[in-house]
């Protein structure tokens, strides 16, 4: 294992390898049961509360837009003075973000409790993988970027029915109580176990300062073409991906239960998608691997929402598309690592920032869509950006070989 250029024994790799890994997969961890935690409750709380469902669902959709915003500058800022600090901060910032969810005695107390959240995502989630970023190097990144988002995934399948059984006993307010402690207990964990920030030199509080990172990868179209189909593959897979809960309902005939299963069977699909794209399906070309994934994905969105081809089918193509997400992400997330000029802090939040973007874009997309053509239009809508996506991609590997190819002939 490479960390930091250097070459460790086996014994120091080891001990090094876990304070990075321990640390991160916790973040990532809780910071994806945040992400995801107040799904299962929204009509509960909506109930107790005294407002309609959509007004709570719209404390999540506060929560992404604000992770978006607030990453442009989050990421530089953790560059500069450091991912521990960030990370440690982020993680407190989103257990204040759940204690106030567990204690809000209005829907405005929960508001702030979707900002505050949605800063400390900006925090966290992107400056983890940022940290692997740094501290690895080639093949031995691309499996930390697997494993640290499998850790995430692994936090949809089995996040959610744990809350829900906290629930059972102890109401919403007890779950939501419970996600504080374990993301102080994360950040007891990032503090210990991370490496120590160097000592910063001068200071980042100027905004144009901040955004003036930005420029060497403005002027970077590869990495700029990069972010973009990022956002792409966000509006599908995030985004319209939304609505097939629904599908699910209004469709197939599902029942509640039955639509919980499937959902953790996709999210295990995703997880497993993570590791393999860190593992041997990864070793290949990584653009090419993104294009056809993003393809596969766009074609399985077209035949559940267009043929409709009956409930086991629909469930098993869903489970394969959300394995391929998971490759997909993880080549994407290691281009970037590998290709970016900015810092890695930078780079990963962005990337989150577009994702954000994306599944906020994807969701009021897909709404429209159904209004006026039904779950089929979700479909081809899905198909043709993800086509979009792939050759974008492919364009744009070809303008970065095309200057490589030219000094090879001179």
């Amino acid at each position: 294992m490479s960390v930091l250029g250097h070459s460790y024994p086996a014994d120091e790799r080891a001990g090094t390898g876990f304070r990075l890994i321990a640390p991160i997969f916790s973040t990532v961890f809780v910071g994806m049961l945040w992400w995801v935690g107040l799904r299962p409750f929204v009509s509960q709380m909506a109930a107790d509360l005294g407002v309609s469902v959509p007004l709570v669902g719209q404390v999540v959709t506060l929560g992404a837009l604000l992770t978006a915003l607030a990453g442009l500058f989050t990421g530089p800022v953790a560059d500069h003075y450091g991912h521990r600090r960030s990370i440690v901060i982020g993680l407190n910032l989103l257990a204040l973000s759940t204690a106030l969810y567990a204690a809000a005695p209005n829907i405005y107390v929960m508001a702030i409790g979707g900002i505050v959240g949605g800063l400390g995502m900006a925090m966290t989630y992107g400056v983890a993988f940022a940290v692997v970023s740094t501290h690895f190097s080639s093949d031995d990144r691309r499996h930390a970027v697997g494993m640290t988002q499998a850790a995430a995934s692994f936090a949809v399948v089995a996040g959610p029915p744990i809350l829900v059984a906290i629930a059972a006993t102890f109401v919403w307010r007890g779950a939501f109580a419970s996600m504080s402690v374990a993301l102080v207990v994360a950040g007891l964990i990032a503090a210990r176990f991370l490496p120590p920030d160097e000592r910063p030199e001068g200071r980042c509080a100027s905004p144009r300062r901040i955004l003036s990172n930005y420029k060497p990868l403005l002027a970077s179209p590869p990495v700029r073409m990069l972010f973009l189909v990022s956002m792409m593959r966000s509006v599908i897979v995030t985004g319209l991906g939304v609505y097939l809960g629904s599908f699910y309902f209004d469709v197939i005939g599902f029942s509640a239960g039955t639509v919980g299963i499937a959902f953790m069977l996709e999210g295990t699909g995703q997880m497993l998608g993570s590791l393999a794209g860190g593992g041997r399906i990864g070793g290949f070309n990584q653009r090419r691997t993104f294009s056809v994934g993003t393809v596969l994905i766009g074609t399985g969105a077209l035949t559940v929402y267009t043929v409709q081809p009956g409930p086991l089918a629909t469930v098993g193509i869903a489970i394969a598309m959300a394995f391929v997400a998971g490759v997909t992400f993880t080549s994407l997330t290691a281009m970037l690592a590998g290709e970016s000029p900015v810092g890695a802090a930078t780079t990963m939040v962005l990337n989150i920032s577009m994702i954000a973007v994306g599944a906020g874009v994807g969701s009021a997309f897909g709404g429209a869509l159904i209004g006026l053509g039904g779950y089929r239009s979700i479909g081809i809508a899905a198909a043709a950006i993800a086509l979009t996506a792939a050759t974008l991609v492919h364009a744009s590997s070809e303008r970065s070989a095309a200057p490589e190819r030219s000094g090879q002939a001179a």
